[in-house]
């Protein structure tokens, strides 16, 4: 092999090996927003002010006969809210955080356990998002 064509490939490797080494990414065109599930959290911007948004996930885990509610958190002063809560089958804790973006926009971040889930997270944001969407038609 002629010097040139080993060093593309060795360049070609290094590139590759650097870019899989780093976070894992996954965005999706959803609905109303965009979900991005980076490094085991599962997020997405809602339509919505930071309270409204807290109420109606505060109602996905309190409606959700799978999850046990462990503490809950609405700060007025920053504009957030957290929500902490665990699995019944096996105690894996999940956190569901809620920023306010504009007056009429929230950004909703969910993780389960250390390294996140990414279907939990979905489904449980799955439920968050029509719960606001029931909220809105009323």
């Amino acid at each position: 092999m002629k010097l040139s064509n080993k060093i593309i490939l060795s360049l070609l490797l290094a590139t590759s090996a650097l870019t899989l080494n780093s976070c894992i990414v996954a965005a999706l065109a959803v609905g109303g927003g965009t979900v991005a599930y980076i490094d085991g959290v599962y997020s997405m911007n809602m339509e919505g002010n930071y309270k409204e948004a807290y109420k109606v996930a505060l109602k996905a885990v309190n409606d959700n006969d799978d999850y046990v509610l462990v503490s809950k958190n609405l700060n007025s002063e920053n504009g957030s809210a957290e929500i902490e809560g665990a699995t019944k089958v096996d105690s894996t804790d999940f956190t569901i955080n809620i920023k306010k973006l504009t007056n009429n926009a929230s950004k909703v971040t969910i993780k389960f356990g250390s390294f996140g889930d990414q279907a939990m997270s979905s489904t449980l944001m799955d439920q968050i998002q029509a719960n606001l969407n029931k909220a809105d038609s009323k």
